[in-house]
């Protein structure tokens, strides 16, 4: 068979110095047994030379290794050991498997090729020629076993690359979350603003109080959709009055009942709440309760319109169950409700100033003497 070229001399001595654990060769044969001191002086310090008497050592080697180079002697062994070195070629593919051989026999060439022997060593052979032939082999075998090495490492950190990667596209999609419900709740809260500043607008116009409530009404509809709605307004003694009244499908006429008893209980329950009220479905408050039954199969919003002062008026919306209120809706009718409430303080103020007032004391001008 060909020698080894010599370029395998510069990668010999880098595989001996990289690899993690000493090399390993199996002597397999009388033949072998009688060259094994020759063979612990010729190879590397980094190499443990083992002799095995038959193919269990072979086939079974130390557990989490194998062999990097195979010398055989099939001369005594027969076709069993044949065998054996063929089974553990295909079960490690990396190692060296060399033939050692007395002559040029057909069978033993015949051996080799069948094999796929890496060398085949006639003996006698010269120590430096020996020593050569076993190096370049070996210097093979371990180069393979550290590209193995290298390709575990990188796919250890292949795996370890993809666990990051999953790690931080987990952390981003969060953050893209996190940014899309920012710029929701952003692109909200400017069309709140939007709402506010044009109730605002409208209201400024208005000098009367009944106009004031009837704009107000108008544009709350705009918001929630059609609904019922009523308007109660404090009057001097501390109770609520019936300022106003929107139909959508229930006559005024019809509700004298839940009128009296928004008047009386529940404007100034809703008076203390500090958001829009909701009653739906199964109330779990029992504060709320009485007002559910009060309207069975409605969807009823109640809400306070505050000033610093006080709650300058009471609404109260209803609507069937079946059309429920959307929640971003009532987010905007809490923003509304304090514009309604100082657009009332306001004119309230504005009238308590023009109305004309006389110094305790003062004579009435009408009062003349003759």
């Amino acid at each position: 068979m060909a020698e080894p070229m010599s370029a395998d001399q510069p990668s010999r001595s880098n595989a001996f110095s990289s690899i993690s654990q000493p090399a390993r060769v199996a002597l397999i044969g009388a033949g072998t047994a009688r060259i094994a001191d020759a063979l612990r002086e010729v190879l590397s310090a980094h190499t443990v030379v083992e002799c095995l008497e038959g193919c269990r050592g072979l086939l079974n080697p130390m557990p989490g290794r194998g062999w990097d180079l195979i010398l055989l002697d099939v001369a005594e062994g027969g076709d069993r050991l044949a065998v054996a070195a063929g089974a553990a070629r295909r079960a490690n593919p990396r190692v060296a498997l060399l033939l050692l051989a007395s002559g040029d026999s057909l069978d033993t060439m015949r051996t080799a090729l069948k094999l796929r022997c890496d060398d085949l060593l006639q003996m006698p052979m010269d120590r430096g020629e020996l020593a050569r032939r076993l190096q370049a082999a070996l210097a093979r075998s371990l180069a393979a076993r550290l590209a193995d090495e290298k390709l575990a490492l990188l796919e250890g950190i292949c795996e370890r690359l993809l666990a990051d990667r999953d790690e931080l596209a987990r952390k981003v999609g969060g953050l893209c979350g996190d940014l899309a419900s920012a710029h929701e709740r952003s692109s909200e809260q400017a069309t709140i603003a939007g709402r506010v500043g044009e109730l605002r607008a409208l209201l400024s116009q208005e000098t009367e109080r009944e106009s004031t409530v009837r704009t107000a009404m108008q544009y709350l509809l705009s918001v929630t959709g059609p609904m019922n709605t009523a308007v109660f307004l404090p009057t001097a003694d501390g109770s609520w009055t019936l300022a106003g009244y929107a139909r959508e499908d229930t006559p005024r006429n019809r509700l004298t009942v839940e009128m009296d008893e928004f008047r009386a209980r529940w404007c100034g329950e809703l008076a203390g709440a500090p958001a829009v009220v909701r009653v739906e479905g199964v109330v779990t408050n029992p504060q709320w309760q009485p007002l559910a039954a009060l309207l069975p199969g409605r969807d009823i919003i109640g809400w306070a319109c505050p000033s610093p002062e006080r709650a300058e008026a009471i609404l109260i919306g209803f609507r069937s169950a079946q059309r429920p209120f959307d929640a971003a809706a009532i987010e905007v009718l809490d923003a509304l409700r304090e514009v309604i409430g100082c657009a009332l303080q306001r004119l309230d103020r504005i009238h308590r100033r023009a109305r004309p007032t006389w110094p305790a004391g003062a004579s009435d001008c009408s009062d003349t003497s003759d």
